[in-house]
């Protein structure tokens, strides 16, 4: 607190200012030491402290700007000293308040008192005489230092003037907000009927240049900028700016009193009903009639079940519930400041936009020292709004489009020039989204240390406005002229360039991450709403690309070989059959490769790496060739040893029998009593069942191949891009809890962001066959709230949101019929593979129960194998455990079926021969010493 002699002599400077005039003539006197006491005024703001600021509550108590400062602004108009030194004070007093300050509802209360100081004279238009004499100094060469001081000078005080800050609506009343807002659209007003806008327009001509007159400044027009259209929704400047509406809405005044008396009469109604059922042990009693008339005593109330007090279980008192983060919702003006905002806004776009920005985009791509993270955050603020708003011109067919782009001045050094995005074409550049890209990292690993999540939430909505203005230009390709097919084919070489980098650190991962890491408790939810929005745009725009230009080449990361380690020697020397025996196998393992790959490929050791070379550059390698023979090298190349050890397994001991005793196929299917025509119709059988899972089986081993770190490295390789691919990428558990908890607010969502979070379920659920990862008793409880809602089941614009969770919740019922177990599998968030099990029928678990007691040699089951034997199998293999041989061996290699419908048949398998139990005592002896 200021002390008593501080104050007194606070109270001698005032009071040397001058005094209130009874003269109608003049309103205000000054004193004979009015300027020496404006200057020592100053003195005191300087020395008063940054957190109590007792001069400034003490000025703001006495109300000395409208009492004092602006009378002296009007009646003393003629001396321009005694104006700038009274603007210096009223600068120093409409400053914005530090948020660490104390009493910081107080001062702002004082900042409106000043404001409002402003809207009952002219004093604005006095202020803004003072730039005469620099315009002209601009317009001749001759602008001087003390020019410069005096621009810099109102240009802040307008500045403070239309600056609204956040934290008046989180630490002051609801009354107190509507005065916020109430002063704001009457400055503005006030600031276009005194040509304000105007002049700022004529200053922001000579920005350009690296020796501009006002070159330093451009952050100071990027602030005004960015307060005139605060809280400004940029959709509705567009549709509402139009006379004919408002003059429509001012016709008809009783249009909006009559929704609002129809929705308060059923709220009305809703309480009634809800006062009747509140009071669950009511001992009344009612006489309930039946249709048919008959009548029953009820000692209980009507419009509660008997069962549901037995039912309801006992209430458990939680702890504190974590409060979700606050999110700013626009405050948009109406009436005629939105008119006004308009004509503005198209005014900007004919030139002032791309020369203040580029400036701008100069500054923060060389990291000048006077730009600070807050200003960064200031410039994608603005650019957001006037991209957006660019693109609600062009969605709505605008004439102001076609008007904006005949007055522009071509720029040979914007990458755009036409129609659609020439206005803005300052920051739809590549640099712009290099630029974009790096802050959005920056910003999100800012905010981890620092809990500031506003400069990412307002990248992110950056980015998708770009990216929607890219769609815009690409949907219009088609009905375009030649001018703007040049636009089309810059937008689609922006596209390529920005999602060319499919790596972990490429724009398309990062999506996947803050949609991961995304925190309900510190992000807003307008963050998750954008983000939702551009991935959908993203997939949408990839899709098209896809289908117009056909596979498009990106740079993805790829597994290098593993350096081959040879097996250590026994002492014991192997024998010659041993030998043979694995000679043959090689040699026959090397005629099926060169069978199955027609195109050779060779294996080159580079630095101790196995890399793939293929002779004929033309034929890429796609990852289904790959696929095609999961035991073969190309796939343990191209996956990894890792992930195919299970394939790997199995595939080196069935050889290894095959190898061993060449007749061993042909004798036992004669002792089985198979006959060949018997024998194909089976392998036809087994692989049509084969074919169901092995693209899951395959999905899963690349997926764990890429995941997994290895050993010998990786590289980036150019390779197709896969659309599926990268849409199954968002299939994960945590990208669909953040998305069903933004479903929750159906009812306060736009319509495109439930169309986008519906979409990316049902790619999920239809696409990828994942629709067991919706199945968890949280996200139901989610769905119970929306399907409950009876009222907005009736809104055309959520049938489609109805019609699938209805869809849903049938199917998980349908299923739990048959499984059980999904009783348990509720209770958990389920990843892809627990997905295929539950699709599968659970079939794969018991699978792994049957071969629970396999020996260390023996291969591990897939997912192929949960579709299970018919009885016929099963005798085989029971027969076979039974005289020695390991039954899963023969399974593989008959891989006989049965069809449904057929009359089962028996067969019977003959004794081993004493030829054949010799042999297999002298394979015996000679592999049981070695461990390989």
């Amino acid at each position: 607190m200021a002390t008593a002699m501080e104050v007194e002599g606070l109270d001698a400077v005032c009071a040397g200012l001058g005094f209130p005039s009874q003269d109608p003539s003049s309103s205000y006197i000054k004193s004979e030491h009015c300027l020496e006491n404006l200057k020592n005024l100053q003195r005191f703001l300087r020395r008063d402290h940054p957190t109590s600021r007792p001069v400034f509550k003490q000025l703001g108590k006495w109300n000395t700007v409208g009492r004092d400062l602006v009378p002296i602004i009007s009646q003393y108009r003629d001396d321009p000293e005694l104006i700038i030194n009274a603007v210096k004070v009223v600068v120093f007093l409409t400053m914005p308040v530090d948020a660490l300050s104390e009493n910081v509802s107080e001062q702002l209360d004082y900042v409106l008192d000043f404001k409002e100081s402003f809207l009952r004279n002219d004093a604005i238009a006095v202020i803004m005489t003072l730039l005469e004499e620099p315009l002209e100094h601009l317009e001749s060469d001759t602008f001087s230092e003390e020019d410069w001081k005096v621009v810099q000078l109102v240009l802040t005080l307008m500045r403070n003037l239309l600056e609204v800050q956040d934290l008046s609506f989180q630490k002051v009343a609801v009354n107190e907000s509507m005065r916020v807002l109430s002063t704001r659209d009457k400055l503005l007003e006030h600031l276009f009927e005194e040509n304000v806008m105007d002049l700022l327009l004529a200053l922001a001509q000579y920005i350009s240049g690296s020796k501009g007159p006002v070159r330093q400044d451009c952050t100071l027009f990027l602030e005004i900028f960015h307060h005139i259209f605060w809280g400004q929704s940029p959709e509705k400047i567009v549709r509402e700016s139009d006379q004919k509406a408002l003059d429509k809405k001012s016709k008809q005044p009783g249009g909006l009193l009559q929704e609002l008396t129809k929705v308060e009469k059923e709220q009305l109604k809703d309480i009634r009903l809800k006062e009747l059922s509140r009071h669950s042990r009511f001992s009344g009693s009612f006489v309930q009639v039946a249709q048919d008339g008959s009548k029953r005593m009820l000692k209980r109330n009507p419009f509660q079940s008997s069962i549901t007090s037995v039912l309801r279980g006992p209430q458990i008192k939680h702890g504190p519930v974590k409060r979700v983060a606050f999110d700013r919702s626009s405050l948009p003006s109406d009436g005629r400041v939105l008119e006004l905002l308009k004509t503005f806004a198209d005014q900007i776009l004919l030139g002032s936009y791309n020369l203040v920005m580029q400036c701008i985009k100069e500054d923060i791509s060389r990291e000048r020292s006077w730009i600070q993270t807050s200003d960064v955050a200031l410039f994608f603020e603005v650019a957001k709004f006037f991209t957006a708003y660019q693109r609600c011109l062009i969605s709505n067919k605008s004439h102001t489009v076609r008007e904006t782009i005949a007055s522009l001045d071509e720029d040979k050094d914007c990458l755009f020039q036409g129609l659609l995005c020439g206005p803005i074409a300052s920051t739809m550049d590549q640099d712009m989204f290099t630029m974009v890209v790096l802050q959005w990292h920056k910003f999100a690993d800012l905010a981890k240390e620092t809990n500031d999540w506003d400069s990412l939430s307002t990248t992110s909505s950056l980015f998708k406005e770009m990216i929607r203005m890219l769609d815009v230009v690409l949907k219009g390709a088609k009905d375009s002229d030649k001018s703007e097919q040049q636009e089309v084919r810059v937008a689609r070489i922006l596209l390529y360039k920005i999602f060319y980098d499919q790596t972990e650190k490429g724009t398309f991962q990062f999506l996947l991450h803050l949609l991961k890491s995304f925190d309900i408790h510190k992000q807003p939810r307008s963050h998750l709403s954008d983000l939702v929005e551009t991935v959908h745009v993203v997939l949408r725009i990839i899709e098209f690309l896809t289908k117009e230009e056909g596979a498009l080449r990106v740079l993805k990361k790829r597994r290098k070989g593993r350096k081959k380690i040879e097996s250590k020697r026994t002492d014991k020397p192997r024998s010659n059959d041993a030998t043979q025996v694995e000679a043959d196998a090689a040699q026959s393992g090397e005629q099926v490769m060169e069978q199955s790959n027609p195109t050779a490929e060779h294996h080159t050791s580079v630095q101790g790496f196995t890399v793939i070379e293929n002779e004929n550059p033309s034929d890429e390698l796609n990852q289904d060739e790959y696929l095609e023979n999961p035991i073969s090298d190309t796939l343990l190349g191209a996956v990894g040893e890792t992930a195919t050890s299970e394939l790997q397994t199995s595939s080196q001991n069935f050889e290894t029998l095959e190898n061993e005793d060449p007749n061993a196929e042909h004798n036992l299917s004669e002792e089985v009593g198979m006959t060949s025509k018997e024998k194909e119709s089976d392998s036809l059988l087994h692989e049509s069942h084969m074919s169901e899972d092995t693209h899951l089986v395959t999905e899963r081993l690349l997926e764990e191949s890429e995941d997994s770190e290895d050993d010998g490295g990786t590289y980036n390789v150019d390779v197709s891009l896969d659309v599926k691919r990268c849409a199954r990428m968002f299939a994960d558990n945590t990208v669909v809890r953040n998305y069903c908890w933004l479903l929750r607010f159906f009812m306060t969502n736009s319509a495109a962001v439930n169309h986008y979070i519906i979409c990316m379920l049902q790619r999920i659920c239809k696409d990828h066959s994942l629709e067991p990862m919706l199945y968890q008793l949280s996200l139901f409880e989610i769905f119970y709230e929306i399907l409950s809602n009876k009222k907005a089941s009736k809104l055309e614009q959520h049938v489609h949101i109805f019609s699938f969770l209805t869809k849903l919740i049938r199917n998980f019922f349908k299923k739990l019929k048959v499984q059980p177990l999904l009783f348990l599998d509720v209770l958990f968030w389920k990843n892809r593979q627990d997905c295929h099990h539950i699709t599968l029928g659970y079939d794969i678990y018991s699978f792994r129960k049957f071969n629970g007691q396999s020996t260390k040699g023996s291969r591990k089951p897939s997912i192929a194998d949960a579709l299970g034997n018919d009885e016929a199998d099963e005798e085989m293999q029971a027969n076979l455990s039974e005289n020695g041989f390991p039954s899963h061996q023969l399974a593989d290699e008959s891989g006989a079926v049965e069809e449904q419908g057929k009359p089962k048949m028996k067969k019977k398998r003959g004794k081993i021969t004493e030829e054949q139990e010799s042999h297999l005592i002298m394979l015996f002896e000679q592999l049981n010493s070695n461990k390989n």
